[in-house]
């Protein structure tokens, strides 16, 4: 008579009753919320760019675009927002045919607003979040 292996029906019933973990990819969102500083003036705003939509202008001189920005999903350790930003500086009296002069390019994260923030001597910016329209 064959005795049913022990250990084969222990690791069946684990089977059973472990779950997969949800697999949830980040999301995109069409709108990126950031907050920006004037260090002189300390006049702060929060404001919404839209993700490949025109670009916003904070205080006098900084020109804003967004490229993404997306969520994290239900899997990952950190609930975060990250948006890929493109920072220009350009004065209003400079004729709007010319570009704005690049200070920043690259993704922000809004749990660790210094890992990867803007470096200007009269601004700060950083993302709060990312939203729906």
């Amino acid at each position: 008579e064959e005795v049913p292996d022990e250990e084969a029906a222990e690791e069946e019933a684990v089977a059973e009753t472990v779950e997969e973990p949800t697999s949830t990819v980040r999301r995109r969102l069409p709108v990126a919320m950031v907050q920006a500083i004037d260090k002189t003036t300390a006049e702060t705003m929060q404001f919404e760019v839209e993700v490949g939509g025109r670009p916003v202008r904070f205080a006098k001189n900084l020109i804003f675009k967004v490229r993404a920005c997306e969520v994290t999903g239900a899997n990952e350790l950190t609930e975060d927002a990250i948006a890929y930003l493109e920072i220009g500086v350009q004065p209003r009296s400079v004729q709007p045919s010319n570009e704005a002069r690049q200070v920043f390019k690259g993704w922000m994260f809004a749990s660790s607003p210094s890992l990867n923030g803007l470096e200007h001597p009269l601004y700060d910016a950083w993302v709060v979040g990312c939203k729906s329209r």
